[in-house]
């Protein structure tokens, strides 16, 4: 049968310049001339969803966005990656934009603008849920220290759906300087009704106050024991299940754009638990996707992910 996964996160429409001439500068008053660009998704849940939708997940997101013209493109894209839209859509507010300049080396400078997602609120959330519960296997919480104003609601949330039999996937995302006690203490509060927790190591060591990952899991585990996988970029990713610890190697490729490189990984390890594999399977299927998003354009090719993942050649770990 398959499992329904319902996304919640901010929402962007991405303008990615494509191999952009970085070396040479933006600069107030210059104008800088790129080749090319591409519209997409954008936001840490819906480059989630898009991938894990390309690996032939059952994907519906909720968020929230302009009626206007970036709004209207944005639902496009959504259908596009077969991707249900639970939308809610406000004329006070403007549709976010994210705008990524791309070097031909990987690097990026990232701008964002628009407040559709700053106005999500819970009472957005729980209507847009409401219809679902009972329904859905796993709700995916992606980069949530931006959507501020829904923090202290989300364990009630979270205790909600677990309630109707789903489990409950965490990237809680970067913890920047706009990161409060209190946006912590939010998250903490969280962990409870966590099954599977995806950070990155940066993340993972800063969230938990720790230099490395043996402090840090000692600290999550005062609260709860989810599923555990730490991403560690070009090294590759170590995972804690029970009393369990497996660590893999990235697959060595030529990287075109890091960009969502985290959460295409996140989608290649839920893909395959859901599919059965085993712990440490699961999380080289994750590199290999991870792999394949980073060197190629657009969102992961089923076909190839498997083929590199069947590869044992990429992988030491």
């Amino acid at each position: 049968m398959k499992k329904t996964i319902l996304s919640l996160g901010t929402m962007y429409v991405d303008i990615n310049c494509i191999d952009f001439p970085l070396g040479k500068g933006l600069f107030p008053n210059r104008e800088v001339v790129g080749n090319s660009y591409q519209l997409d998704l954008g936001g840490s849940a819906l480059n989630f969803s898009k991938n894990a939708s390309s690996l032939g997940l059952d994907i519906h997101f909720i968020g929230k966005m302009g009626k206007d013209l970036m709004g209207d493109i944005l639902i496009s894209l959504l259908k596009q990656n077969k991707i249900t839209p639970r939308v809610m859509r406000d004329r006070a507010v403007q549709t976010n934009v994210a705008i990524h300049y791309i070097h031909h080396d990987g690097s990026s400078i990232m701008s964002s603008c628009g407040n559709a997602n700053q106005s999500l609120s819970i009472e957005d959330i729980e209507k847009a849920l409401l219809p679902y519960l009972g329904s859905i296997d796993f709700l995916y919480l992606g980069g949530v220290f931006k959507l501020k104003s829904i923090l202290p609601f989300l364990p009630k949330l979270a205790e909600k759906v677990k309630t109707h039999g789903a489990k409950v996937i965490l990237d809680h995302g970067r913890i920047n300087n706009s990161v409060t006690v209190k946006d912590i203490a939010s998250i903490y509060n969280l962990f409870p009704y966590v099954d599977i927790y995806l950070p990155s190591n940066e993340e993972f060591l800063a969230l938990w106050e720790s230099k490395v990952l043996e402090e840090g899991m000692r600290n999550l585990r005062k609260i709860s024991q989810p599923i555990t996988i730490i991403k560690q970029s070009e090294v590759g990713a170590t995972g804690f299940m029970a009393d369990k610890v497996d660590t893999v190697k990235a697959y060595k490729v030529k990287s075109i754009n890091t960009v969502g490189a985290g959460d295409s990984f996140n989608a290649g390890f839920i893909k395959a638990y859901i599919n059965g594999m085993g712990f440490k399977e699961s999380m080289k299927y994750a590199c290999a996707t991870a792999a394949i998003k980073i060197s190629n354009v657009g969102t992961v090719d089923p076909e190839k992910v498997t083929k590199l993942f069947e590869n044992d050649m990429g992988i030491f770990g």
